[in-house]
């Protein structure tokens, strides 16, 4: 299958660029308005291959609209789009959601955050206000309802209330909080941790565009030589977290927690700054509570959230 976009002054116009270019064969696969620059985006396909029943393949084709069209609700770039379509295209299932989780499963990695004690501690990182703290307590929680041991150390020593916020939570959890001030601080704390508890870090929120602030996340992560897990809100707009994925990408985050699933209503953000660090797409917080806790992701899952509205009644707006 062939795919691809056009994009004029007039929906007329740039059908008409498709047709020129595709046939009269092309199937019309979304269509998408740009208020901001005046102009209109056909996406067009067309096989390449010859079947002999050419019909029957224009009407798969057909059947991809739906997917289409929630890729573009979901501001996801273009390249990445047509590569979600083209492997849709290969499953014979009707079910829009299965075909889309097709496409996500070959297009990103799922490795959900373990709840029994890793090789290595896990810390948080991400920029101010992603839902660290909250996603500390969420870890801390489940680990104590598993009745799992687990250590909790922070280093947000300088925003205001950081100690306090995380404390809160763990004298509720009747569990200890270390603080580390300094790398140094930190690299000790982790040599007298129980090896077979848990230990989940939380860190200072960091400027992905300030390299200062990056110097030092870096360092901290090498003192503990913990896995650095990156936590986004699920909204955002494609371009500038592609920017993020990048930053915090360069200095060794592997998996991503996307935070606020209640209050997003688009994923291009998220998956591009996925796409682009190459992050495993790990868990996902669809409610602040911290009993709620944070859910594994699969790409079924995430097909829900992308396509709600042909998701089962029971399972729309779950992990």
């Amino acid at each position: 299958m062939r795919l691809k976009s056009f994009t004029a002054a007039t929906m007329t116009e740039a059908m008409h660029l498709a047709r020129q270019e595709l046939g009269d064969d092309a199937v019309v696969i979304a269509t998408t308005e740009d208020t901001t620059a005046g102009t209109f985006r056909v996406s067009a396909a067309i096989e390449t291959a010859s079947p002999p029943a050419h019909s029957l393949r224009n009407n798969e084709d057909a059947s991809l609209q739906p997917i289409a069209q929630a890729l573009a609700y979901h501001g996801i770039p273009e390249s990445l789009a047509n590569e979600l379509i083209v492997v849709a295209s290969t499953i014979e299932k009707e079910d829009p959601i299965l075909r889309l989780a097709a496409g996500l499963d070959h297009m990103f990695h799922f490795l959900p955050l373990p709840d029994r004690a890793p090789s290595q501690p896990i810390m948080l990182i991400g920029p101010p206000g992603a839902g660290k703290t909250i996603g500390i307590a969420k870890l801390a929680t489940r680990a104590i309802m598993k009745k799992q041991p687990v250590n909790v150390i922070t280093t947000d020593i300088k925003r205001a209330g950081g100690v306090e916020q995380i404390e809160a939570f763990t004298q509720i959890l009747n569990i200890p909080l270390h603080i580390a001030q300094d790398p140094d601080a930190l690299k000790d704390l982790i040599k007298i941790q129980d090896r077979n508890s848990l230990t989940y870090i939380d860190s200072a929120g960091t400027n992905p565009y300030d390299a200062q602030e990056l110097a030092n996340l870096r360092a901290f992560i090498e003192a503990s030589d913990a896995e650095p897990v990156l936590v986004l809100s699920a909204g955002g707009d494609p371009r500038e977290m592609e920017e993020v994925g990048d930053a915090f990408g360069s200095v060794g985050a592997s998996r991503l927690i996307l935070t606020r699933l209640d209050m997003t209503r688009r994923f291009g953000g998220a998956l591009s700054a996925a796409e682009r660090a190459d992050l495993k797409l790990a868990n996902v917080s669809v409610a602040p509570k911290v009993a709620e806790g944070f859910h594994p992701i699969n790409p079924v899952s995430l097909a829900r959230f992308m396509m709600p509205e042909y998701a089962p009644a029971s399972r729309k707006g779950h992990a």
